[in-house]
C-alpha cells in the first residue's frame, strides 16, 4: 500500500496560526503608521502656522510689539490685538492666523490655539524676542523662538 502524501490537520492549523500572527502584526504596524502620520501632519501644520506668524510680525516690524499677548482663538479682534482695532494690520494678521490654525487637527472640543509673546530686549525698542506657541490635539505643542523687528 502506498503512503498518503499531504498535510495533516495539525500542520495546517500551525500554518494558519503563524499566518494569522503575521497578518495581525502587519495590521498593528498600519495602525501605528496612521497615528504617526496624523501627528506628523499636526506638527508640520503647527510649524507652518508659527513661521507664518513670525513672517507677519516681521512684515509689520515697526509695530512688532503690538503683537505681544495675542491668543487664539480670540474672543474678539479688537484694539487689544493691536493699535488700530478690527481694521488694523495686526487684527487682520490675527484673523489670517486663526484661519491657518483652524486647519490643524483638534481633539474633540479643544480647538487648535496659539499665543504670541513679543518682548523688547532693551525694554522699549526692537529687535525683540518673539515666542510663538501653537497647540493642537491632546497636549501637542510647537514653540518657535525667534528675533523680530530689526
Amino acid at each position: 500500500m502506498r503512503a498518503l502524501r499531504g498535510f495533516t490537520l495539525i500542520e495546517n492549523m500551525v500554518a494558519l496560526a503563524i499566518f494569522a500572527i503575521g497578518v495581525m502584526a502587519i495590521a498593528l504596524l498600519l495602525l501605528n503608521s496612521m497615528g504617526l502620520a496624523k501627528n506628523s501632519r499636526g506638527l508640520t501644520g503647527a510649524f507652518i502656522a508659527a513661521r507664518d506668524m513670525a513672517g507677519m510680525i516681521r512684515a509689520n516690524t515697526q509695530n512688532a510689539l503690538t503683537y505681544n499677548g495675542i491668543q487664539t482663538p480670540a474672543p474678539a479682534l479688537t484694539a487689544s490685538t493691536g493699535s488700530g482695532g478690527t481694521g488694523s494690520v495686526e487684527a487682520i494678521d490675527v484673523a489670517n492666523w486663526e484661519a491657518i490654525l483652524a486647519q490643524l487637527p483638534g481633539s474633540g472640543t479643544t480647538p487648535p490655539s496659539g499665543t504670541v509673546t513679543v518682548l523688547a530686549a532693551n525694554g522699549a525698542m526692537c529687535p525683540c524676542d518673539a515666542t510663538i506657541t501653537v497647540s493642537w490635539g491632546a497636549g501637542n505643542q510647537y514653540i518657535l523662538n525667534t528675533t523680530v523687528g530689526f
